[in-house]
């Protein structure tokens, strides 16, 4: 028998006897456990719970106070919540708040049951009864402070925030929920002051951008809305939960999620790896490696705003930790925020003096700015710094695109040349670069002309793309073939048409005019051309 199948009757065994002991102790009325479907749940999962079912059935067994038997039920309840399991969980804790009246715990949680199960009447009567235990409980107030708003109740949704900023003047969840207390009130000036406030504390807290715009629009500041519009997102405003975060903390099951959605990625299996991520930080939402997880896995499905968000969370869990800068200093350089890229990689260098990384992050930001003479001193640099020669390689490919960018062309000639002799002549970028080059601005014969000619069309039948059609164009009118070269940089913009990118690609209609002019190119690469652009993912 497996040790699955053992774990299971077991559960079958302890819900029976967790019922009949109920009956027999002298004890208030207890309901009891529903019986757990087991079925789906990993063996970390059914183990963390048959232990809290041991725990109760050895309480019950050896006649423990009723103090003593509601922590027990309510460790119960705390297994089950945290793991998705909510009817048992509600049970449980009923019967804890049975035994314990007084304790704020209980009724808190199964506020928390019932909100996720969308009952907000329900969600009010229980966080009622913790408010009249604790009428200072911060969280208490802050959930039912929501959900008054959510019900249009704001002036009872204004006294639970005020309270809480009583207790806090700092708390970010009480400032936003006052902002969109005073936005129901159409109070639009308070609003965007309190909103500014709960971000500024907040930055991540994507959620309130939406409200804060309303806001703007509600002063007629309708700059301001439309440019927060672009940035809106759907995350919430944090705040110090005590009882959740201890009932979090006896979760078993992130690392099981974690696990299987690494494997899932492996697999090519971005959409489930992604869902079981999702699963693993609604477990460990402060996990950094969960987060680093989830980021990369957005990022390879080209989510990349969602992986920002994500990596703006690693930054906050971990602010020295350059690895940490360095995601999300990446990921503002995929989505063409140079400046916020330059920020997160120069942060790594002040953390890190010297990295690498860092280093020819921004020499890659100074080169899509037109900073190429900045960019050519870093990556000379570069090429002689990097400790693996596979990257000494490519750092001296991208000095030489610097230095066609400072129309040095002779020198970027030079370094090609001896990238095409350490690669045997058979990098693809390499070749290219230098047969535009050489049907540009670089003096070249026709039999050297002809060469490239044959080489370049060997990459293109091997692997026809905008790049390839394009040399080949430009080789073409620099021996007097128009007609020729009309017809690949045709095929050039159509494969830039198809791929959604030509509107982009000013270089090449420029190519094209010059081309039905009968006049060869005069610059080996425009400026839109892709090598003088961002980083994208390939």
């Amino acid at each position: 028998m497996s040790l699955t199948m053992k774990v299971k009757r077991r559960l079958c065994a302890l819900v029976v006897s967790i019922s009949l002991s109920s009956a027999v102790l002298s004890q208030p009325a207890l309901q009891p456990i529903p019986e757990i479907a087991t079925d789906e749940l990993s063996i970390f999962i059914e183990t963390v719970i048959f232990d809290a079912q041991t725990r109760l059935d050895v309480a019950q067994a050896s006649g423990a106070t009723g103090s003593e038997l509601a922590v027990a039920y309510g460790h119960l309840g705390d297994v089950l919540l945290v793991h998705g399991l909510m009817a048992p969980a509600q049970v449980a804790y009923e019967n804890a708040q049975t035994l314990e009246p007084q304790r704020l715990d209980w009724p808190y949680l199964l506020s928390v049951i019932a909100i996720d199960q969308g009952n907000a009447p329900e969600a009010l009567r229980h966080l009622g009864r913790a408010l009249a235990i604790d009428p200072w409980d911060r969280a208490s107030l802050i959930r039912r402070g929501r959900l008054y708003l959510a019900n249009g109740e704001t002036a009872l949704a204004q006294k639970d925030f005020e309270k809480a900023v009583q207790l806090n003047p700092e708390s970010a969840a009480a400032l936003a929920g006052l902002g969109e207390a005073a936005l129901q009130q159409q109070d639009f000036d308070k609003a965007v002051t309190q909103l500014e406030a709960a971000l500024s504390r907040q930055p991540a807290a994507t959620r309130l951008i939406q409200p804060l715009a309303l806001a703007y629009r509600g002063l007629g500041m309708t700059d301001q809305a439309r440019t927060l519009m672009g940035t809106m997102g759907d995350r919430d405003v944090a705040f110090v939960d005590p009882v959740m975060d201890r009932v979090r903390e006896k979760s078993q099951s992130p690392q099981f999620y974690q696990e299987s959605a690494l494997q899932a990625a492996e697999m090519g299996d971005l959409i489930n790896a992604r869902a079981l991520l999702v699963q693993a930080l609604s477990l460990a939402p402060n996990d950094p490696l969960i987060v680093t997880n989830y980021g990369e896995v957005l990022a390879r499905e080209g989510l990349l705003s969602e992986a920002k968000e994500a990596f703006v969370r690693l930054v906050e869990l971990q602010p020295n930790e350059p690895d940490a800068w360095f995601y999300l200093a990446q990921t503002e350089e995929l989505l063409g925020d140079l400046d916020g890229a330059q920020g997160a990689y120069t942060r790594m260098l002040s953390l890190s003096e010297d990295d690498f990384r860092a280093n020819q992050g921004l020499a890659h930001v100074a080169l899509a700015k037109g900073q190429y003479r900045r960019a050519a001193d870093a990556f000379d640099g570069l090429r002689t710094t990097g400790q693996e020669e596979a990257s000494r390689y490519l750092m001296a490919y991208w000095y030489a695109i610097a230095l066609i960018g400072l129309e040095a062309y002779e020198d970027a000639m030079s370094v090609l040349d001896d990238l095409e002799t350490q690669s045997s002549g058979a990098d693809r970028d390499v070749i290219m670069a230098k047969a535009r080059l050489m049907a540009s601005v670089v003096e070249a014969n026709s039999v050297a002309l002809n060469e490239r000619l044959a080489q370049v069309s060997a990459l293109y039948n091997q692997a026809p793309d905008i790049e390839s059609a394009a040399t080949l164009a430009m080789i073409h009118a620099k021996l007097g073939q128009f007609l020729e070269a009309q017809d690949y940089q045709a095929q050039a913009m159509f494969e830039a048409l198809r791929e959604g990118f030509l509107d982009q690609r000013p270089d090449l209609k420029e190519e094209m005019d010059w081309y039905r002019q009968q006049q060869p190119a005069t610059r080996p690469f425009g400026k839109g051309h892709a090598v003088f652009s961002h980083r994208t993912i390939r």
